[in-house]
């Protein structure tokens, strides 16, 4: 009796094994074990799965019928602390990146948080900024403007527990692959994805 529940058992733990095997997706696996260029001593899977939350992996076909392996994760606070320091988030040049920069639901966020008035102001002080006569008053306002901005601005910019997506396509050859493109809530368009590497890989 103990033999036939022994041998019932190792069929069934062979069969859940077979079934992790067969289920397993090649394609992921195979972004998963590559690295980023520049980044040869850490897996692709180990910096994501370290640096951001709620991780989750997964592959399909694109429009074209391009196979693409998909990684979708959430931002940390480190990763919000960083973005505002390397990407020099300053009083005097956060109005400048609001106004001049596409960035996803922040922009609609500004108007409830800062006043018309003061978005106004700011316009017209913006347009005087190659003059570079300010009085002391204007300087003050200025800053005072700037810094509203920037705190509302910088609490967005990258924000903690947003998420970010980042696909590779499959080349043809079915064992190399390359970055197809990336995206975020709260990640500016113009972000380059080298300074986002480096942000994830400091964090």
């Amino acid at each position: 009796m103990k033999l036939t529940k022994s041998i019932v058992l190792l069929l069934v733990s062979m069969s859940l094994a077979l079934c992790l095997i067969a289920c397993s997706d090649s394609n992921v696996d195979l972004v998963k074990r590559g690295n980023f260029p520049g980044y040869d001593t850490v897996t692709i899977a180990k910096l994501l799965d370290s640096a951001l939350t709620s991780g989750k992996w997964s592959s399909e076909n694109s429009s074209k019928n391009e196979l693409l392996v998909t990684f979708k994760g959430r931002l940390t606070t480190k990763i919000h602390e960083a973005a505002v320091k390397e990407l020099g988030i300053t009083r005097e040049n956060a109005s400048t990146y609001i106004y001049h920069s596409d960035i996803h639901n922040i922009k609609n966020s500004v108007p409830k948080a800062i006043p018309k008035a003061i978005l106004d102001e700011a316009d017209r002080l913006l347009a005087e900024d190659q003059k570079y006569n300010y009085s002391d008053e204007q300087k003050q306002m200025k800053y005072k403007i700037c810094d509203e901005m920037r705190a509302v601005f910088a609490k967005c910019f990258f924000a903690p527990g947003s998420e970010i997506t980042i696909r590779w396509v499959i080349l043809s050859n079915g064992t190399q692959f390359k970055l197809y493109d990336w995206q975020g809530d709260t990640v500016p368009q113009w972000a380059k994805f080298n300074v986002f590497l480096k942000m994830l890989y400091q964090s």
